[in-house]
């Protein structure tokens, strides 16, 4: 209030970075707008400050234009402010000043466009800046499928080299867990000796015994790596679906604004149609009144 006041520039860190005019936003300060909406005293606040450092009507319609507004006509002549969604403020009950002392600082407010023609305006200047959203949204999204993709062939080739490690690993252990039990087994007299007291009889069951919990333990080491494996890909696959959730979020909050820019322009149109008719109304009638009207005795 002091700096409004006194008319002083006031400090960025007291104004609302959200009133920025949004022709200059990119698509994640949008976003984040429209995320964060508009508070009532942040409107006021915003018209107040242009006001407050602008001595002229080109400096307070540049003021205004940083802050995301446009000066115009209002329908009962005055000055107003139009925001990016076509609401109209009145510049005298914004900024708490005389109507006086706005058309003693800004004059004649005849040059200026009508609320409606603004409103027509601003929906143009969206609609191309949202086009401008999307080939962004589009660009962003074809790097991501790119990343994803690289992502994606990068874990494909470091799977297939785990596997073929452990693949290759597994063959190794078996052929020398084979080879050790074959090695309990002695040759010639010995050996017979060994069938003889049943020795070779107990060491096969204890061959037999080993090689089916080395079959279990080599099961068990497979399962994690597969379910590993499994797991790091479903991970990639549910980050590949919030991207795309994220990606259909925001086209569809473009579509909407498209839609409803579009709705204003048509809006604005019609009741610029209807200004005029009304307009040519009221002159057609003043002239045949005019016309009615008796000479003048001479």
């Amino acid at each position: 209030e002091l700096f409004i006041e006194h008319g002083w520039k006031m400090p960025e860190g007291l104004t609302n970075n959200q009133n920025c005019d949004p022709k200059n936003f990119t698509l994640a300060q949008w976003h984040q707008a429209k995320r964060i909406g508009k508070d009532p005293r942040a409107i006021k606040t915003a018209i107040q400050d242009a006001w407050a450092i602008s001595d002229s009507k080109a400096a307070f319609t540049h003021a205004l234009e940083e802050r995301g507004y446009k000066l115009a006509r209002g329908d009962r002549r005055g000055f107003v402010a139009v925001d990016v969604h076509g609401e109209v403020y009145s510049v005298a009950k914004q900024a708490g000043v005389k109507t006086k002392l706005v058309r003693a600082r800004l004059g004649d407010e005849a040059g200026l466009s009508s609320a409606n023609e603004t409103k027509r305006l601003i929906a143009d200047e969206m609609l191309l800046k949202l086009d401008d959203f999307q080939n962004a949204l589009d660009a962003q999204n074809q790097q991501r499928r790119s990343e994803f993709n690289k992502r994606r062939l990068e874990l494909v080739q470091r799977q297939r080299g785990e596997r073929q490690a452990f693949k290759e690993k597994l063959e190794t252990r078996l052929s020398e867990e084979a080879k050790h039990r074959q090695q309990r087994f002695r040759a010639g007299i010995k050996g017979l000796w060994d069938r003889m007291r049943g020795e070779h009889k107990r060491i096969s069951q204890q061959n037999v015994f080993e090689a089916e919990s080395c079959a279990k333990r080599d099961q068990n080491e497979k399962d994690q790596l597969v379910f590993g494996q499994l797991a790091q890909r479903q991970m990639l696959k549910m980050l590949s679906v919030k991207l795309k959730r994220q990606n259909t979020g925001v086209r569809h909050e473009i579509e909407r604004d498209q839609s409803r820019y579009k709705d204003q322009k048509v809006t604005a149109l019609q009741e610029m149609r209807d200004t005029l008719m009304s307009q040519r109304k009221s002159n057609t009638g003043r002239k045949r009144t005019r016309s009615r009207s008796p000479a003048p005795e001479r």
